[in-house]
């Protein structure tokens, strides 16, 4: 291949758009920022239900999704069911990349496999194209699966790897622990795109105070101490509603369950409102309708809802993980002390107590992300790197 200065990027996903989520957005953020820039992105990623489009182009990035394959009959005793998941999952991919040349995207010059559970079908791709394979992992505690420190001990194995991209210090430290070696890590810094909005408002309402969370549900997003916060704010006489704004999955619905009983349980039902179907647009207007932003989880890889908060101008604060304190700072003062309901209501009610202070807090905070958090930095540096890799190829 002759580098000429764009390149045929072929992302691999186990989601995509319509869905969200940190690994979603950053990937779909990514894709369409390329494709702004003139590079020629597909996607292949997972189809999930019938409703989807097998294929269609959506900002400039042609999207090709699996059928959504699985056992016609679970009770078949015809299949070997780990053969199913793998090889039918191969097939799959195998013709999203036809239906993709079909439509126009000719071989790629780079795969970027997306997520661990990309790594395979990805490492799969990059041979069969003969060209170098790019991973970034999205998970945020992957040693926590059973067998997970193998698990990405190995996937970091496959000869295909070129390059392994981390979008945070915290993803730094966890390829390191992978056994990558630091010189085939490239740091480029997570991008959203920046609303045009103006800063917070000096001055947030006496009453009622809308609170939004965005996150997927499951026990490390931490909802829970945030319906603590809301109770406890409540029984002070404060007049708040609050929104929890995501979906579960089939591994937390335990835990989505457990978020609803202790909303009833503390008679919060028409204070503590969960919305589970909304999408890019929706969120977005919910999230500028609301006057505070409280992001509560114990554990993050980065953070992508509350960057994406303090780009739309709200006031955001956050408890205090290693992913948060890279975004806003160590000793930043929108983290509360700790991701307990009473750490949240405290620094809730340190922020209605000085609003002008914290609303000047975020502003700052604004301006310094988003230069170094811009979707257009984003794309640049990662297609630097595909440049580095593909340049040498004949």
């Amino acid at each position: 291949m002759r580098w000429i200065g764009f390149v045929k990027v072929l992302m691999v996903s186990p989601l995509y758009h319509p869905y969200v989520g940190g690994a979603e957005t950053h990937t779909r953020s990514l894709a369409e920022g390329l494709a702004r820039l003139g590079h020629d992105v597909g996607v292949i990623t997972d189809r999930g239900h019938a409703g989807q489009a097998p294929f269609q182009i959506h900002n400039e990035v042609m999207i090709a999704r699996t059928t959504a394959f699985g056992l016609k009959d679970p009770a078949s005793r015809e299949v070997v069911r780990w053969e199913v998941g793998l090889y039918e999952l191969l097939d799959d991919v195998g013709r999203c990349l036809e239906r993709l040349r079909a439509h126009g995207h000719g071989d790629a010059d780079v795969v970027h496999a997306q997520g661990q559970g990309a790594y395979l079908p990805g490492a799969v791709l990059a041979r069969e194209l003969s060209v170098p394979l790019v991973v970034t992992s999205h998970e945020t505690l992957p040693f926590d699966d059973r067998l997970g420190r193998s698990r990405s001990q190995v996937l970091h194995t496959f000869p295909e790897i070129a390059k392994v991209i981390v979008g945070s210090e915290f993803f730094l430290r966890q390829a390191l622990a992978s056994g990558v070696e630091r010189d085939r890590i490239s740091f480029v810094p997570y991008g959203l795109d920046a609303d045009h909005q103006e800063p917070a408002a000096t001055r947030l309402p006496d009453a009622p105070l809308r609170i939004v969370s965005v996150g997927r549900f499951k026990p490390r997003k931490n909802q829970l101490a945030l319906v603590e916060a809301v109770r406890r704010l409540r029984e002070e006489g404060l007049q708040v509603r609050c929104a929890l704004v995501g979906r579960y999955d089939a591994s937390s619905k335990d835990y989505y369950d457990t978020v609803v009983n202790a909303i009833a349980k503390a008679e919060l039902n028409d204070h503590v409102t969960v919305l589970q179907d909304v999408d890019d647009a929706g969120r977005r207007r919910i999230v500028a309708r609301s006057h505070l932003v409280v992001q509560p989880a114990e554990y993050e890889g980065f953070g992508l809802a509350a960057l994406e908060a303090i780009l739309a101008g709200c006031v955001t604060i956050a408890a205090p993980n290693e992913g948060f304190q890279e975004i806003f700072g160590r000793h930043s003062p929108l983290l509360a002390p700790d991701a307990t309901g009473a750490g949240l209501a405290t620094k809730i009610r340190e922020v209605l107590a000085d609003q002008a202070a914290y609303a000047a807090e975020s502003a700052r905070l604004r301006e310094i992300v988003r230069c170094r958090n811009s979707v257009d930095n984003c794309a640049r540096r990662t297609a630097a790197v595909y440049e580095e890799l593909t340049a040498g190829r004949g």
